[in-house]
């Protein structure tokens, strides 16, 4: 598929009609076929994105933009800003970022940037896996499958925002 093209419209979709599922978009091309693409960055670097399809039909879960006050993540926000400065005061910081760096040395300091960067790369990579894995199990639920079909590469922005900003 690196060289067919898709044309249609782009939306989010939700698994459980609240809120979308980050890391998915549902392109639903001009001939009705429906398409899962996997991207979990908002980066619009121009790449190739994994296309999946399922024989269940997302048309019914696409997810609307409206924004709501939602109390228990403000609540969540508040308590993790606390737990925050209370795991800080007890867990040491050369813990996960290593020794500090004084005085100035070159070898400690790329091992700690090398440790800081595998960190996050492992942490979006667990990431990565629970997304798909998320909407798996709803698929098999439903006694469906998600089926790699190939790779595409957006030759249109997504989305343009009012500031001119565009954003695949």
């Amino acid at each position: 598929m690196v060289n067919d093209s898709i044309k249609g419209r782009c939306y989010n979709f939700s698994l459980n009609g609240k809120k979308p599922l980050m890391g998915w978009f549902l392109i639903i091309s001009d001939d009705g076929q429906e398409y899962l693409v996997q991207r979990n960055t908002k980066l619009s670097y121009h790449n190739y994105r994994k296309v999946y399809q399922a024989n269940y039909s997302f048309k019914n879960n696409i997810a609307s933009a409206k924004k709501t006050n939602n109390l228990s993540s403000t609540i969540g926000l508040i308590s993790g800003l606390a737990l925050v400065r209370i795991f800080r005061k007890i867990i040491p910081l050369d813990l996960f970022f290593g020794p500090v760096n004084r005085p100035m040395n070159v070898g400690v300091g790329l091992t700690n940037i090398a440790l800081l960067i595998f960190t996050v790369g492992l942490a979006m990579f667990f990431v990565n896996l629970y997304r798909k894995k998320n909407l798996e199990i709803f698929l098999n639920k439903r006694g469906h499958k998600l089926v790699m079909i190939g790779k595409i590469k957006p030759k249109t922005y997504m989305q343009k925002f009012s500031n001119g900003i565009e954003v695949w």
